[in-house]
């Protein structure tokens, strides 16, 4: 992240982005609401997850746009620069920064490490 922290990242983690409200889908069929099922909003629109291998199984967290274009360029080897870059095409500053630091380095697939002597 800069010359004193490193992030350490689950090494099953992915990005994934689909159009529709996979997530809400599965939540009404895993709890048998057909009702839900119903009423779930089909609208064509991006969401964003982070997936991983947890505990119990495939972990999955929803994403916003700009922590989830920040972990697809971390993940695909970029620096922290260019990672800010892609987060900050999807909200302003301010919301992306608050989306980097809880979507991501809060979340349980990832670790911020300090790196000894600055390296």
């Amino acid at each position: 992240l800069d010359q004193g922290t490193a992030i350490e990242l689950d090494g099953s983690l992915l990005t994934l982005t689909v159009e529709y409200p996979v997530d809400r889908l599965r939540d009404a069929f895993d709890s048998n609401d057909a009702d839900g099922l119903e009423h779930v909003d089909m609208s064509i629109r991006a969401r964003h997850f982070a997936v991983w291998r947890g505990a119990n199984g495939a972990a999955v967290k929803l994403l916003t746009g700009s922590a989830a274009s920040f972990l697809g360029a971390v993940l695909r080897g970029e620096n922290a620069g260019a990672a800010l870059a892609a987060a900050l095409l999807h909200a302003d500053p301010e919301e992306a920064l608050a989306a980097i630091q809880n979507e991501i380095f809060a979340a349980p697939f990832a670790h911020i490490l300090p790196h000894p002597n600055g390296e």
